[in-house]
Order: structure tokens, then sequence, then C-alpha cells
């Protein structure tokens, strides 16, 4: 799977057209999210003519006027596409990857540059992820950072940073490293350089990463480099599967465990067990903690059911406290020396 999130900043240009064509033919990209497409309904000879085949199907939020548009566009031999969600500043896909029978959610973000906008933002995608029970990712353009070492010769407010901070620990995300350089946003004429763009997955995308690189290290038997191949993805596909299975079954295999754990309790109660018994019941009761573990971090999204009842009028009184500390702290103008008009800021 390879998925490429870009802020093209208009595709009505040939010149634009040209690049992107450049950059699927290079990476073949199963999933490519565009922010700032800066137009309305696009034909799909558009697409077709970068995209490099017809295989593909597309989804968008127009532009308003000149600025905005987002698109998301999928690779239909690898995506099955089921249902779209779209917010004022995300376009989100839910669907299904071919060979993996979960569910996953695909979240295209251009977030907005007001700070009024960024905390409706933040609000508009806890809403959505606390709704989802399915894994999912997040990506695009958040034009926020999350510290200070990720501008160069721009304003940087913590406040904001916190926030954006914020958010991404309550909704239990992962900001995955980017390669590359370090910035990826740049402003040749003010030398200016920020880290706006990224992508953030949710905690089940990383079990299945890890069993995906745990699967890939099985090894294989072969002659040839395409046999290895071919067999390396036998195994991934194979774990896969049986990573599935086990959540679908989850509830069972905890029901199971604790049923043979309190079997041994009993016994334990009638007459005192032996080591073997004994070591039974540890393993048991191993298990089921283990399962149990594996089910809540598997429902995380679920569990915060309150927080998906609540969160709305606690965030309100936290975002408009720290209004409060802003308009408070915010100087609005100095006297020289104590005396004279005031000289307001600019």
């Amino acid at each position: 799977m390879c998925t490429i999130s870009l802020n093209v900043r208009g595709i009505g240009q040939e010149s634009k057209i040209k690049w992107l064509k450049r950059i699927c033919n290079k990476e073949k990209p199963t999933i490519l999210g565009l922010q700032e497409t800066k137009c309305g309904q696009t034909q799909d000879n558009v697409i077709e003519s970068f995209w490099g085949n017809s295989v593909f199907k597309f989804i968008q939020k127009d532009s308003i006027g000149a600025s905005g548009g987002i698109m998301i566009i999928w690779d239909t031999n690898s995506f099955n596409f089921d249902i779209a969600i779209a917010g004022e500043f995300f376009l989100a896909i839910k669907g299904t990857w071919a060979g993996y029978n979960s569910d996953i959610a695909i979240i295209n973000v251009y977030g907005p540059h007001s700070n009024p906008n960024k905390l409706k933002m933040w609000n508009e995608l806890s809403s959505l992820t606390n709704s989802l029970d399915i894994p999912f990712f997040i990506f695009g353009d958040f034009n926020e950072v999350r510290n200070k070492n990720e501008r160069m010769n721009c304003d940087f407010n913590q406040v904001w940073a916190d926030i954006f901070n914020n958010f991404i620990n309550n909704n239990g995300l992962l900001d995955i490293p980017l390669g590359g350089k370090n910035y990826t946003r740049i402003c040749k004429k003010r030398m200016q350089f920020s880290k706006i763009d990224r992508f953030l997955v949710s905690e089940e995308l990383k079990d299945i990463d890890n069993v995906t690189k745990t699967a890939w290290k099985i090894p294989v038997n072969g002659n040839h480099p395409d046999c290895i191949f071919r067999n390396k993805l036998k195994n991934v596909k194979m774990e896969l599967k049986r990573y599935s299975f086990q959540l679908d079954n989850i509830d069972s295999q905890i029901a199971n465990h604790l049923r043979a754990a309190s079997k041994w309790e009993e016994t334990a109660n009638n007459r005192t067990p032996n080591e073997t018994k004994q070591r039974k019941w540890i393993e048991e009761k191993m298990l089921h903690n283990e399962k149990e573990k594996m089910k809540s971090k598997m429902l995380k999204q679920k569990s915060r059911i309150k927080w998906a009842l609540e969160g709305d009028e606690n965030s309100k009184y936290f975002h408009n406290y720290i209004k409060r500390r802003i308009n408070k702290n915010n100087i609005c103008g100095v006297t020289k020396n104590g005396i004279g008009p005031k000289i307001q800021t600019q």
C-alpha cells in the first residue's frame, strides 16, 4: 500500500498535471490525497491523464471560489469503497483493502489558517474519530505544527501547538515520522519553513504494521527473487487473516480463558492443587489478561463514549478558557514612559 499526500495549490495548470503524472508513474500510489485543488467538479479524463490508467475512482470536496478543495483518488483493484463522509475541513472514505476483511477509514485534511476555524476542525475530527470503531489514518495539510522546531523564520504559538498535541493524544493517534527533508512547506521569497503536513494513524494500524513486519521476516523458500517476493506476500496475507480472525473471536477467547481459570479456582477451593495445576491456572489467568488487554486496545475508540457524549461541552469550556487567557494577556497598546497618548499596536 502506497499512500501519497500533496498540497497541489491548484490542478488546473498543465504543469501541475505533468508534475502529478511524474509522481504517480514513479510511486504507483494506491491512495492519492490532494489538498487545495482550487477547482470544482473534475472530469475523469483529467485524473486519468496523471494517474496513468482507468483503474481508479475518486471523490472530491469542491473549492470555495479559488481557494480550498480536497480530493481522494484510489486504485479500485486495491481498495473497495463503501461510503464517504465530508466535513468542512476534511474528506473521508471508508472501505476495505483487497485481501483484508476489516474496514478502514482514510481521512484527508486541509486545515484552515484562522485559529477559531482550527478549533472547529479539531472538534469535527474528534467527533468523527470517536464515532469510528475501525482502524483509520488521517493525513494532509494541517496548517499547524507541534513544536517550535517545526517552524523557521515563522511565527510560532505554543498555545495552538499544545491544542494540536492534545488533539493527537486525546484521540490516541500516532504521528508517523516522515522521511526526506525537515519541512513540508517552504516560502522561498521570505525564506520561511514549516512542517505542517503529516500522517496520523490509530493505534490499531500500528498493530497491523507489527504483524506485517513480523510476517515479512519469516524465512521462505525460493531460487529466484520474484518467487521469494511472492512467498513473502503469501506469509503477510496469511498472518493478516489470522490477526483478523483473532479480533473477530476475541470475546469467545476471553470467555474460554475465564471459564478455564474459574474451573481451576473452584478446584483449589476443595483441595490444594499440585504444582502442575497451579501452573495451568496461572497460564489461563495470563492468557485471559492478555486477551482483555487486546480487546481494550482494539476498542479504545468505543471506550471513549463519555467523551463523545460530553466532550463537546468540555471542549467549549477549555477553548473558551484559552480564548479568555489570550485576550487577557494581549497587549493592545503602550504609553511611552507612562505619559502621553497610548500607542496602538498594528
